[in-house]
């Protein structure tokens, strides 16, 4: 018997449960773009294992494809689905190291997992500095900084300057807009997110900016109080847009 087959409930661990809720979160505030299900499409690209690499992924809501029982911490698919959470995943990571070393009265670190950031307390130089790759330069070149205020602080950057490749003469990069069930077609180069909480949260909601068009993002930044600012092309050249948030912070 297949325990893990359709309509057949299986318990998760405290983390994956605590990944797909912060990932369902995430989907619902950004109109289901933001979508944990694609990992067929990344595996069929050549971005994942050469697994489950049917062709059978269909844009609909999460409830459509599996469920989540709070009380149980269950879940219950209804559809074959395959989950990719690179998006979140090392945003959790991070989160993890910064909780376990605040609870061992470790408080002045600053923890990198892929290119997610976790800063808290001091350097020995003072605040900590993070920068911000630019996206069009070849030697890692700093686009723009953020420092932290010695509270915690979260960062995470999505962007398809180190992950792509060209099939048949087309550009095709690892993040993929599930609405039109391949590779992202925007001219957003990258994506910055701040929070301060949450890493894993910061993560996702990069990814799903990632994803959208720039009039898009703009369009739904006024309605979520999120600290973003996105590097994008504009008539072939460089532009940026902060949120509100992204504004308004405050350094102490």
């Amino acid at each position: 018997m297949n325990f893990y087959g359709i309509n057949n409930e299986f318990f998760l661990s405290k983390d994956l449960y605590n990944i797909l809720k912060i990932a369902i979160e995430v989907s619902d505030k950004t109109n289901g773009i933001y979508d944990i299900t694609v990992g067929s499409v990344v595996n069929n690209l050549g971005f994942g294992p050469d697994l489950f690499l049917d062709k059978n992924y269909v844009y609909e809501p999460y409830p459509n494809k599996f469920t989540i029982n709070d009380s149980l911490k269950s879940l219950t698919k209804h559809k074959e689905t395959t989950f990719d959470l690179s998006s979140v995943a090392k945003g959790y990571a991070v989160d993890a190291v910064s909780n376990y070393l605040q609870l061992n009265n470790f408080n002045n670190y600053l923890i990198d997992i892929g290119g997610e950031i976790a800063a808290n307390g001091l350097s020995n130089n003072g605040n900590w500095i993070i920068g911000i790759q630019d996206p069009q330069s070849l030697n890692q070149k700093v686009s723009f900084t953020i420092t932290n205020s010695n509270n915690f602080i979260g960062v995470a950057t999505s962007g398809d300057y180190l992950n792509y490749k060209y099939i048949d003469g087309e550009l095709v990069t690892h993040t993929i807009d599930p609405r039109i069930n391949k590779s992202k077609d925007n001219d957003v180069l990258s994506v910055t997110v701040i929070d301060n909480e949450s890493v894993s949260r910061a993560d996702a909601f990069a990814t799903a900016f990632n994803v959208m068009s720039i009039n898009e993002s703009i369009k739904l930044l006024e309605s979520l109080n999120i600290k973003v600012k996105i590097i994008y092309l504009e008539d072939g050249l460089i532009n940026y847009f902060e949120s509100k948030s992204w504004q308004n912070m405050k350094y102490e």
